[in-house]
C-alpha cells in the first residue's frame, strides 16, 4: 500500500434529476448488489445489464466492466478501508449503500483516471435516487473521508488478499509451492484477455483480419493451444464484433476449447458431454465433425434449452440434449459411446482470476460435497462407454483433491490412456493427465485426465 495525494471532496453531489442518463456506475452498483444478495455470477448479470442498456456508449460499458470485476477482486481490501470510517460492520449496511460505497472506494483507492469528485458524486446520486437523502448523505460522508485519507491500493496485492487463506494454502500444496503458479491463478488485479472461439478452424485467420479491420484500435491474435481460439484485447461490447451475431464466433476461454479438443474423437463417433451446461464444448465438438452424434446432458433443462437455441442458430443439427441427474441414474442412455467427456462441477479455483466472486463463496464443506458429486458422475457416465471407448475427465480447478484425488477413486473398468495427440502429449509429458496453468499456457487453470474402458 502506498500513499498518494488525492484531491479532497468537499461538497455533497447534487441530484441530476429523473432524466439522468444511465451510467457505468449505475450498472456496476446493480451487478454488485445481485452478486452479493443472490450469489449470482457476475458475468451473467453484467451481460444482462449491458444487453438492456442499448444506449450506453462503449467507454461506459468498459468502465462498468472494470468497476464490477475490480470491486470483486478487491472487496476484502476495500472493506478494510471503508470500515475505518463507519461505526457498524459494513455487511449490515443496505445492499445499495454497500455496493455504492464499494464502487466509489474502488475508484478513489485504485483507479487513476477518475476525478475524485466524479467518483463520489455518482455514488451519492445513485443512492439518493434509490433510497433518499439520508443514506446519500452517509455515502457522501464516508467517501469524502476515504478520498481525504490519501491512501492508494496496489491491484496485485489486493487481488491476492481477497482470496481466502485456506484456498491459497490448498493451491500452494497442489502445485508444490510454486509462487509463479499461485500468482498466475489468482491474477494480478487485471482482467485476463477475452478468448473467442471460431467454430471452423480454417476460418480463423480470415476472422482475425475481419476483426482487426472493424476494430483497428483493438488487438486480435491467434490462440496458442487451440486452432479455434482468438485472443481479443479491445474496449467495447463483444456482441458488436463482426461474426458474433451470425454465430461464426462466440466467447469461450481457450482452456475450455482445449478440453473439447482432448475429447475430439474420430469421424462419425458417438460423444456424450456428461456435464454440458450451456454447451460450449458440445457446440465445438459438433462443429468439428458434422457426422458426429453429440449427446449433451445436464441437470438443468433451462441450460439445455439455451444450448439447443444456439445450435439451431449456427446450423448444427447433430446435437441432442438430455436432462439427467447423475446422482439418480444414467437416464436410460445406451452404453455405446465412443467418447464420454466429464467436465465436472468443481470449486472453480482455476478461474478465480476471471471469476473473482467465486473465491469468497467456497467453503471446506462445499469442496467435500462437490468431490463426492464428481465421483458419482464419473461412475454413472463411464458405464455408458463401449469397450475401448475413451473417458476424458476435466475440472476448472487445480486442487489435488478434485484432480488426482478423484482419479484415484475411478472404477476399475477404467484404465489410464496416455495423451498421444499434440499439444496434449507435450503438455502431459506422455502421461494420461495434465494441468493447464495461466503462467505457463495463458489459459485459466484446468486439470484433464484420459482413460479407456477396459
Amino acid at each position: 500500500m502506498s500513499m498518494k495525494p488525492v484531491a479532497p471532496v468537499t461538497k455533497l453531489a447534487q441530484e441530476r434529476g429523473p432524466s439522468r442518463a444511465l451510467s457505468a456506475r449505475d450498472i456496476a452498483v446493480r451487478v454488485i448488489e445481485r452478486v452479493e444478495r443472490d450469489e449470482a455470477f457476475a458475468a451473467t448479470v453484467l451481460d444482462g445489464e449491458l444487453t438492456s442498456a442499448i444506449k450506453i456508449v462503449a467507454s461506459e460499458r468498459a468502465l462498468a466492466t472494470e468497476l464490477v470485476y475490480g470491486v470483486l477482486r478487491s472487496k476484502e481490501a476495500l472493506t478494510k478501508e471503508l470500515s475505518k470510517f463507519v461505526s457498524k460492520p459494513l455487511r449490515t449496511a443496505n445492499p445499495t449503500v454497500r455496493a455504492a460505497l464499494f464502487i466509489g472506494a474502488y475508484q478513489l483507492l485504485v483507479l487513476d483516471r477518475i476525478p475524485s469528485f466524479a467518483a463520489v458524486s455518482e455514488s451519492v446520486t445513485i443512492v439518493r435516487e434509490k433510497l433518499g437523502p439520508k443514506p446519500a448523505a452517509f455515502v457522501n460522508a464516508v467517501l469524502r473521508k476515504v478520498s481525504a485519507s490519501g491512501v492508494r491500493l496496489d491491484r496485485a496485492a489486493i487481488a491476492k488478499s481477497s482470496v481466502p487463506d485456506w484456498i491459497v494454502l490448498k493451491i500452494r500444496a497442489s502445485l508444490g509451492d510454486d509462487e509463479a503458479a499461485v500468482d498466475g491463478l489468482i491474477g494480478g488485479g487485471e482482467a485476463p484477455d477475452l478468448s473467442l472461439v471460431v467454430y471452423r478452424a480454417e476460418d480463423r485467420q480470415a476472422q482475425i483480419e475481419r476483426l482487426a479491420e472493424a476494430v483497428p484500435e483493438g488487438e486480435f491474435l491467434a490462440g496458442h493451444l487451440s486452432p479455434h481460439a482468438i485472443t481479443a484485447r479491445f474496449r467495447g461490447d463483444v456482441r458488436t464484433l463482426p461474426g458474433f451475431s451470425e454465430g461464426k464466433i462466440a466467447v469461450q476461454e481457450e482452456g475450455s476449447q482445449v478440453i473439447a479438443l482432448a475429447a475430439s474423437p474420430p469421424k462419425g463417433a458417438r460423444i456424450l458431454d456428461a456435464c454440458a451446461g450451456r454447451g460450449n464444448k458440445s457446440l465445438l465438438l459438433a462443429a468439428r465433425d458434422a457426422t458426429a452424434r453429440v449427446h449433451a446432458v445436464d441437470r438443468y433443462p433451462a441450460k439445455l434449452e439455451e444450448l439447443s437455441r444456439v445450435a439451431k442458430h449456427i446450423g448444427l443439427g447433430n446435437i441432442e440434449t438430455f436432462a439427467i441427474d447423475w446422482t439418480i441414474g444414467n437416464g436410460g442412455l445406451e452404453a455405446d459411446y465412443d467418447v464420454v467427456l466429464v467436465d465436472a462441477p468443481c470449486s472453480g479455483t482455476g478461474t478465480i482470476r476471471r471469476r473473482p466472486e467465486l473465491a469468497g463463496r467456497k467453503s471446506r464443506q462445499a469442496l467435500r460435497e462437490v468431490i463426492e458429486l464428481q465421483k458419482a458422475i464419473v461412475l454413472q457416465a463411464s458405464s455408458l462407454l463401449r469397450k475401448g471407448g475413451r473417458l476424458v475427465y476435466s475440472v476448472c480447478s487445480i486442487l489435488e483433491e478434485e484432480c488426482e484425488g478423484v482419479v484415484r477413486a475411478f472404477p476399475d473398468s477404467l484404465g489410464p490412456l496416455p495423451f498421444s495427440d499434440q499439444p496434449f502429449a507435450q503438455i502431459s509429458g506422455g502421461k494420461n493427465s495434465l494441468r493447464l496453468l495461466p503462467h505457463l499456457h495463458g489459459t485459466d487453470g484446468y486439470f484433464m485426465a484420459q482413460f479407456e474402458r477396459i
